[in-house]
């Protein structure tokens, strides 16, 4: 292994996962927006917002743990740490908010679709990567 491979993966995990964060919530930000402008301007119901809430924080989290684990070894742990750095937030933001639309079950159901999509995604980011090189 050449000894910049070394230090990159020696490097901390605090950057990469605040990366894949990062892309994960302009992810969020954009579907959010989209499907804001389809629920003013057409007919759909809003009974659909749980779904594609869940939906996407599973893309979100999938492609933010691809990010963050696309930077080193240990894809799993990355993946599943951007996926819970992703919940806690987001549902930190919800609660402070005051949005009780959706119970504690709700909540936990997220977590756990944002933890598990955000390690998948950190096995394909250090998949994609080694085979790169």
């Amino acid at each position: 292994m050449k000894k910049r491979d070394k230090e990159r993966n020696n490097e901390g995990m605090v950057l990469p996962v605040l990366k894949g964060c990062g892309i994960a919530y302009l992810i969020t930000c954009v579907v959010f927006a989209v499907f804001a402008f389809i629920l003013t301007y057409t007919d759909v119901s809003d009974s659909y917002i749980p779904i594609v809430a869940v939906i996407c924080t599973a893309f979100s989290c999938f492609l933010g743990g691809t990010v963050s684990a696309n930077s080193g070894s240990k894809g799993l742990l990355r993946g599943v740490v951007t996926g819970v750095v992703y919940a806690c937030i987001l549902i930190a933001v919800n609660i402070l908010a005051g949005s009780e639309t959706e119970g504690i079950t709700g909540k936990i159901t997220m977590f756990v679709c944002a933890m598990a999509s955000g390690g998948a995604g950190g096995i394909i980011g250090v998949n994609k990567k080694q085979r790169k090189c």
